[in-house]
């Protein structure tokens, strides 16, 4: 296991001579091991070694025991030794994550106060071959692009050091090989084990599978495509860089991207990609083919993207990533009496109630504008829309939200907070596009109202 190891050191050149690296050691197989390996090569290396350990507060006195084996573990080869702890648990409730996401940001923020207070250039951590292959399975299954399946990196530079992984091509049978060929112990934490978790589920489960049924070298061969993932992802990006000079023209709070026909689908995908994440902004393989399709559209047509952005096509090849501005003036709220019309002059559109007697012929109106007359209370309320209004329209089997139905009907999110909505005795009869009321619509041979809309012409 050394000699693979150094030379993948070297090849990388993920250390140089006089650094001083930080071992993450969690005191299992993997960690161990990278830990004694890099005692036995710390002077072909040049480099100066302590200890990081993070106690995850999952696992109460067997997290102790873990710590303690540490400690003892430094001590026994005369290395400082950098420990922490936080409440997993706790973080991940408080965040919304998972606590294997929860776990994996407080470990980080670990490491990067090492290095932040000069204490370590780097830290090394001790992924393998198998956790490379467990990553790419995951991500795989999750939905990924060629930057995902590129898995675990090398390296990964944080502030003014970086994290490296040296051993991303050691197994974990070489692994646990080298220790019991040198005595050394090693810790085994019971979580490992436990099929709830998803990695734990690949590890014990799918992996297995695929190496007892299909290929019994899947782990290199999904590490390996791991890396060609990497090699090809990097070559895209630098592309992508370089035509994003022209083609992405960056403001205050939005982005124009050019998407030419001559350029290539996957360059489109990576040139919105790289707007969005300059924006701040992560955009899935859905959303981009959504924003992909307003070229087909018409000028001016929007959508809706996550954490209240929005796309829009406003050239010919021009697509604008923009924060969904509310252009809603302030709330507005007009009583109406039947017959009356109003107008709405902030958002002008003028909306006209008129009766339908009940002996006049019906074939000339859409029954969605069309309310019955008796069951109406006067004056109705014609305001905007606000959050949790809720109806069910005609030909639905229960009520919907309607900022679901505005959804559905591809209603742009900058025009909703100003939506005209008609209440009768605080229960939504109409609403403008998405018609009447299923409990209010009209009846055969009964009196009717029709709602009528247009817009205002400018003064």
């Amino acid at each position: 296991m050394l000699q693979p190891l150094l030379n993948y050191i070297r090849e990388r050149q993920l250390i140089r001579a006089g650094e001083r690296i930080g071992i993450a050691v969690s005191g299992g197989a993997d960690s161990v091991a990278l830990l004694r390996a890099m005692l036995e090569l710390r002077d072909e290396l040049g480099v100066v070694l302590s200890v990081v350990h993070f106690n995850h507060g999952i696992r109460g006195a067997e997290a102790d025991a873990d710590a303690q084996f540490v400690a003892r573990l430094s001590k026994e080869h005369r290395l400082l030794i950098n420990q922490s702890s936080g409440d997993v648990p706790f973080f991940a409730k408080k965040w919304k994550l998972s606590t294997e996401a929860a776990a994996r940001r407080l470990r980080y923020e670990l490491f990067r106060t090492a290095i932040a207070d000069g204490s370590v250039h780097k830290i090394a951590t001790a992924h393998t071959r198998d956790d490379q292959a467990e990553t790419v399975l995951l991500r795989l299954i999750r939905g990924a692009g060629s930057r995902g399946l590129g898995g675990i990196h090398p390296v990964l530079k944080i502030d003014d050091g970086a994290i490296i992984r040296p051993m991303l091509e050691v197994s974990r049978q070489e692994v646990e090989s080298y220790l019991k060929s040198i005595g050394q112990s090693w810790r085994e934490d019971s979580t490992n084990t436990d099929i709830k978790y998803s990695r734990n589920r690949v590890r014990h489960q799918l992996l297995p599978l695929l190496e007892r049924d299909y290929n019994a070298n899947i782990r290199e061969v999904l590490s390996e495509a791991a890396e060609v993932a990497r090699d090809e992802d990097a070559l895209l990006a630098e592309l992508t860089d370089r035509v994003a000079k022209d083609a992405i023209q960056l403001q205050d709070k939005s982005a124009v991207v050019l998407l030419s026909e001559s350029q290539s689908v996957a360059l489109q995908r990576r040139l919105l990609r790289l707007a969005a994440e300059r924006l701040g902004l992560q955009l899935d393989f859905q959303h981009s083919q959504q924003v992909l399709g307003l070229l087909r559209k018409n000028k001016g047509i929007e959508i809706e993207l996550p954490n209240g952005w929005l796309a829009r096509r406003i050239g010919t090849d021009d697509v604008e990533l923009a924060r969904a501005e509310n252009t809603q003036p302030s709330d507005y709220e007009y009583a109406v009496t039947i017959p009356g019309e109003v107008q709405i002059v902030p958002v002008r559109t003028l909306v006209r109630l008129t009766i339908v007697r009940g002996e006049q012929s019906r074939e000339m109106y859409n029954p969605a504008s069309l309310l019955d007359a008796s069951r109406l209370s006067q004056p109705l309320v014609l305001r905007n829309w606000r959050p949790g209004d809720r109806m069910q329209p005609l030909n639905r089997g229960s009520e919907e939200k309607l900022k679901r139905l505005f959804q559905e009907k591809k209603i742009p999110a900058s025009e909703r907070p100003h939506w005209p909505v008609l209440v009768s005795s605080d229960r939504i009869v109409w609403v403008k596009d998405l018609g009447v009321a299923s409990d209010f619509a009209a009846v055969q041979d009964a009196d009717a109202v029709i709602v009528e809309v247009q817009g205002m012409q400018n003064s």
